[in-house]
């Protein structure tokens, strides 16, 4: 048992009880805490107010019972009102999304985010408007390092409630964690709005304005270095590094001219000047610079990968697969490369109307699966592939495969639906582009293909 970092968290959730007394969110979650470090006699003092404060709370009624079956280890010692709620505990109705929601907050607060993450995706398929779901999703997934999906449950979230102080920290702390400081602020900017006395929300607003200060005063610092040493090569490839993570392409590529002008032998500045001019489109030159990487490396795997998505970028399709060759040659079980190999033979088959590429990406997305069986855009790519060569039965069972593990892609609703207005099954196509529409009201093509569809089953109906 990690006991600080229980510690911490009944620190945390006492912050937030002393700014909102009347949070019984925050009440139930640090009973859960203190039963964790066998706090029992408090834990049910917790919930207890938790109660008090929100009687409608399902699952502060379980957590109670068996709290005190803790206390009393004698079945018969127990208070009759914590028995009934034991035994109802038992027969909770696992299909309800209530009910896993609530499961994913407990997982949770234990610091079981990928089971917690699973639970929240239970409840959001059996109930897309269950928000707060939403919300505790992007947290977990914050935990666990994965900014990009944590910012669009957030901003899901945020759709639906546009003054909630707490999701806006949060995003602001995920866009921070990715470097993007102007976005962050503009976050906590929000939070603090809302909420003035948001002490955390300031605190990090600080934080990244003092990053972004100190990226700026790193390159008065190497300006500084190269005043005294003008021939300081790793000077330029360091100042070079911080223009670029601040968008600054340009003045980041030509500092990486004159690091190599010094230095012309480090694959590493070569590669840093390809993203940078890959930033800028200027793929073909990115291109030059990845090849000198790899003749200096021929292991450099990241160069591969970027190389390939050059070539891609450029519709240099088969140039770009012998790219992902290579780099699954190196890493033969990384599912994203296999992936990234089978989006390019999938894409030449569209082009030269081959159905040979388009089987031959098929097997990659089953390689795909077979090291990430959860990957739900190997599932999209496999089932456009399968629509391609015309099994629109086994394209939508891979559609509802990749739904099932992210129940909020907006293409995959799209290519479903046309899959089953292929079939004939245009009612089923309808209620895919409402989904769309639900997420997206307005967009286009989705409005579009309902109406023809409509128009369709209105056509067939008339005798």
């Amino acid at each position: 048992m990690n006991v600080e970092r229980f510690g911490d968290a009944i620190a945390d959730l006492n912050q937030v009880i002393y700014l909102n007394p009347y949070s019984a969110d925050a009440y139930f979650l640090l009973g859960l805490v203190k039963h964790e470090v066998k706090r029992y006699s408090e834990a049910i003092a917790d919930f207890n107010k938790a109660m008090d404060l929100n009687p409608f709370i399902a699952d502060i009624y379980s957590n109670r019972g068996l709290k005190e079956k803790m206390v009393y280890p004698d079945e018969a010692d127990i208070p009759d009102e914590a028995s009934e709620v034991y035994h109802w505990v038992l027969h909770v109705d696992p299909s309800k999304s209530e009910s896993l929601y609530n499961q994913g907050l407990k997982k949770a607060v234990l610091g079981q985010y990928e089971k917690a993450i699973e639970d929240y995706d239970k409840a959001l398929r059996l109930n897309p408007d269950l928000d707060e779901a939403y919300h505790n999703r992007g947290n977990a997934k914050l935990q666990q390092g994965r900014y990009g999906e944590a910012i669009k449950d957030f901003d899901k979230y945020l759709r639906r409630h546009p003054e909630d102080a707490l999701s806006f920290y949060a995003r602001g702390i995920a866009k921070q964690a990715l470097g993007l400081y102007t976005e962050a602020i503009s976050d906590f900017d929000q939070a603090l709005y809302f909420n003035p006395s948001y002490e955390e929300a300031d605190f990090s607003r600080q934080k990244s304005e003092r990053t972004m200060a100190h990226n700026e005063s790193s390159i008065a610092y190497y300006d500084e270095v190269l005043d005294h040493n003008p021939h300081h090569a790793e000077a330029y490839h360091k100042r070079g590094d911080i223009k670029a993570k601040l968008s600054q392409y340009e003045e980041a590529i030509a500092d990486y001219d004159e690091a190599l002008r010094l230095s012309p032998d480090s694959d590493l500045v070569y590669f840093h000047r390809g993203l940078a001019k890959a930033e800028l489109d200027k793929h073909e030159d990115a291109i030059v610079d990845y090849d000198t990487t790899l003749y200096l490396n021929s292991k450099y795997a990241l160069a591969y990968l970027h190389r390939g998505l050059a070539n891609f970028a450029l519709k240099r399709y088969k140039d770009a697969i012998e790219d992902y060759d290579q780099l699954v040659h190196l890493h033969p079980e990384d599912a994203h490369s296999y992936l990234k190999r089978g989006i390019a033979k999938s894409t030449l088959g569209r082009c030269e109307k081959s159905m040979v590429w388009h089987e031959r990406s098929i097997k990659d997305y089953n390689l795909a699966l077979d090291y990430a069986p959860n990957y739900a855009p190997a599932y999209f790519n496999r089932g456009i592939a399968k629509y391609e060569i015309g099994d629109y039965e086994a394209a939508i069972r891979d559609y509802d495969q990749s739904l099932h593990y992210d129940p909020d892609h907006i293409p995959t609703y799209l290519s479903r639906g046309t899959a089953k207005a292929k079939l004939g099954q245009y009612k089923e196509s309808v209620k895919d582009y409402d989904q769309v529409l639900k997420r997206e009201p307005g967009h286009a093509e989705a409005v579009q293909n309902k109406e023809k569809a409509i128009g369709i089953m209105t056509t067939q109906s008339v005798p």
